[in-house]
């Protein structure tokens, strides 16, 4: 078990979880042999722009902590490389009148995936990749020109998707807003409103919260992918309050996010939602889900174990949930999605597909999380 976030043994032990993560994104496991595009899961072989991005930070991350070479076959130039070439060369459609318009998903071998319900980017996916786009061209300046490429590409798109971040003050905003802003758009009123937010809160655990759709997810990007600070980070340190005192008064590990369910497909664990409610669960069309009749949810995440035990350090409550999650690796696939809140591994939700118990998104926000404690440590 990780102990504190600067014992030498903590360090050797964020190493090795990072180690692990890694392997998700290993050829033939999380990204095509022969295209370098990443899956979001290792049972749907596609990504959305959201997943993108978040493959592009996990290579950062993982060249940052030193475990994937600069150059050569399948080295971090490689396979960014491969991933611009998918972005200046995948099909575009038309939307809303409005050409050059990346659909919302892409399979791992450069097709479209038409979904008649999710046909095209968003804001928010599109936000997310910009900012990854963004912290690429900062890390490595070779890559500069081919991201402004790829930004060129889809301008039109982005010109009337950047107004629509304007509605979005919340959380995810922040992230959308931080990835529009790096490209010209000047959305840093949309930052600023949230880091000044007037109201209404809610009062959740002792913990006093803007009344917006509040979950672990975006919180975890901004602050170990962004370094946000201010009233985003407090925010965040109080919903980690929340989750711990929800864990303290029930006994329950609290890990509420967002993230994969084989009966749901993809559910919102919501600590607070829009509309004042607390802890709540909806899937991903906002239809809700009666959690006290559900013999599956809520599910502990395990990229809020390590990302709490990252951003917090040690403490009997991310001591619960790291030593509940620790034991989901797998020697292929990386680190599993859940536990059940009573710390057993929720891999058995998925006994028909155990590949879907292994995602993207999960083992990036460990190799994140990995990065930020040793830098902290």
């Amino acid at each position: 078990m990780i102990t504190t976030a600067s014992s030498v043994e903590s360090l050797r032990d964020w190493r090795s979880c990072a180690e692990v993560a890694w392997r998700y994104f290993r050829p033939g496991i999380g990204v095509n042999p022969k295209t370098g595009i990443n899956r979001a899961k290792l049972d749907w072989d596609a990504s959305t722009s959201w997943d993108t991005g978040a493959y592009i930070v996990a290579t950062i991350e993982a060249h940052r902590l030193g475990l994937v070479e600069s150059n050569g076959a399948w080295g971090f130039r490689d396979r960014m490389n491969m991933i611009l070439r998918h972005l200046l060369t995948r099909e575009l459609g038309t939307n809303r009148g409005v050409s050059n318009w990346p659909y919302w998903a892409y399979y791992w071998d450069g097709r479209p995936y038409y979904n008649p319900v999710y046909l095209y980017a968003d804001p928010s996916d599109s936000g997310r990749l910009l900012y990854a786009l963004d912290l690429l061209r900062t890390y490595d300046s070779i890559f500069r020109s081919q991201v402004e490429e790829v930004f060129q590409r889809y301008k039109a798109a982005y010109d009337l998707l950047s107004t629509e971040v304007d509605r979005h003050l919340n959380y995810y905003g922040v992230l959308e807003a931080v990835g529009f802003t790096a490209f010209g758009y000047n959305k840093s009123y949309v930052i600023s409103a949230f880091e000044n937010w007037n109201g209404p809160f809610v009062t959740l655990e002792g913990q006093i919260l803007p009344q917006v759709d509040t979950t672990a997810e975006p919180t975890l990007h901004g602050v170990l992918e962004l370094g946000l600070g201010g009233k985003f980070f407090e925010y965040t340190r109080r919903i980690y309050e929340a989750q711990k005192a929800r864990w303290e008064r029930t006994g329950k590990l609290s890990g509420w996010s967002e993230g994969c369910h084989p009966e749901h497909e993809y559910v919102y664990e919501w600590i607070i939602d829009g509309g004042g409610g607390t802890w709540l669960i909806k899937k991903h069309d906002g239809t809700p889900i009666n959690i006290e009749r559900s013999r599956t949810l809520p599910l502990m995440y395990t990229k809020v174990a390590f990302a709490y035990l990252a951003i917090f350090s040690d403490n009997s409550y991310t001591s619960s949930l790291f030593k509940a999650v620790s034991g989901l690796e797998h020697s292929e696939y990386g680190f599993g999605e859940a536990t059940f809140e009573n710390g057993e591994s929720a891999i058995v939700l998925w006994e028909k597909n155990i590949e879907g118990f292994y995602s993207q998104n999960t083992n990036q926000i460990v190799l994140s999380a990995a990065r930020y404690a040793l830098l902290h440590a």
